[in-house]
């Protein structure tokens, strides 16, 4: 992977999804992330780019834009590995939904950091409430 140039007057917000996840997962390798988390913002932004497109401007991901990819997340995205397409249900779970916030928050401040991003707009989102079961013995 080489590194792109910026051309004259081009404008350091005009990063699409897929330059900013090549940032990320290098800046977080580069930090000695664990894999398993280096796989999760993987993750996060593969839904992203699956979601939007993979030429959409990171900058013009509003807080609009933002909840539809959390209400696609839990109730649409549905399950491609499982074995069962029959019983594959569509969406996840909140809790993890909430991890998909956490990452996409902490990745979004990082591109604020590097002078991409203006504005966060996952830290608008508050993460979804939900019922934990409790094991009754």
């Amino acid at each position: 992977m080489c590194a792109k140039r910026l051309r004259k007057g081009t404008k350091l917000n005009q990063v699409d999804l897929s330059d900013a996840k090549d940032r990320i997962i290098k800046i977080k390798t580069l930090e000695g992330m664990a894999q398993s988390t280096i796989n999760q913002y993987n993750i996060a932004f593969n839904d992203l780019i699956k979601f939007f497109g993979k030429e959409k401007l990171i900058a013009s991901i509003d807080l609009n834009n933002a909840r539809d990819f959390v209400d696609w997340l839990l109730h649409e995205k549905s399950d491609e590995k499982s074995r069962f397409k029959q019983v594959a249900k569509k969406g996840v779970k909140p809790s993890s939904a909430n991890n998909y916030l956490q990452k996409l928050r902490a990745a979004f401040n990082i591109l604020i950091r590097e002078g991409i991003l203006d504005e966060n707009v996952f830290s608008q989102i508050k993460n979804i409430k939900f019922q934990k079961k409790r094991l009754r013995f």
